[in-house]
């Protein structure tokens, strides 16, 4: 009876990006309802404004992207970097940036917590399959408008591949490992209160 309760008994442990997905879902899936009942798609004004909350949480976090220390763990990290992307889409259509500045500045931020914020950077650009056809309905493509949201060379699915593969391969404390978490739930905070500001 004794030897029963140990059979097929295995600890399962999760990965960091198992944990981060797992310890951030409900606000992942709550920003996503969001932002879709502002209907960013519905026209180009609107879609003007979905790509300046982009803008102002890819400018916040823009210094993550050359950061020498980060760079050593994902080395194709300034390759990812969509801020010159969202710029052009916006100057597609005749936004004016001059005035968009960042909802946050991140100088001080904790190593461990960057990681969670490259969380959401990166897992967002996984799921912009969807918008990206959103944006196709209304006249944009990778080439005008939406090249923010254009795949990856290697396609999406790899490149998450390659950045969990690489994310996954850090070790990290118990306490790193929540940083890391925080860091991502301030990641969604930061673009949820750019959506209320902008979306007004």
């Amino acid at each position: 009876m004794i030897e029963e309760l140990y059979v097929n008994k295995e600890v399962k442990i999760l990965t960091l990006a198992q944990k981060l997905k797992l310890d951030t879902t409900t606000t992942h899936d709550s920003l996503d309802k969001t932002i879709m009942t502002k209907r960013p798609f519905a026209d180009l004004g609107r879609y003007a404004l979905f790509l300046a909350i982009q803008y102002r949480f890819h400018l916040a976090i823009a210094p993550l992207y050359c950061d020498s220390e980060l760079l050593c763990l994902f080395t194709d990290l300034p390759e990812r970097a969509r801020l010159s992307y969202l710029k052009k889409d916006l100057l597609d259509l005749n936004a004016d940036i001059n005035d968009m500045k960042a909802e946050n500045n991140l100088p001080n931020i904790d190593y461990p917590a960057s990681l969670g914020w490259l969380y959401v950077s990166e897992g967002s650009n996984l799921g912009a399959e969807y918008l990206l056809k959103a944006a196709k309905r209304i006249g944009l493509s990778e080439e005008f408008g939406a090249t923010h949201l254009a795949p990856a060379a290697i396609g999406r699915g790899q490149s998450w591949k390659v950045f969990t593969t690489a994310l996954n391969a850090i070790e990290l404390t118990h306490e790193q490992q929540s940083l890391a978490i925080d860091g991502a739930r301030d990641a969604f905070s930061l673009v949820r209160s750019t959506v209320d500001s902008v979306f007004e």
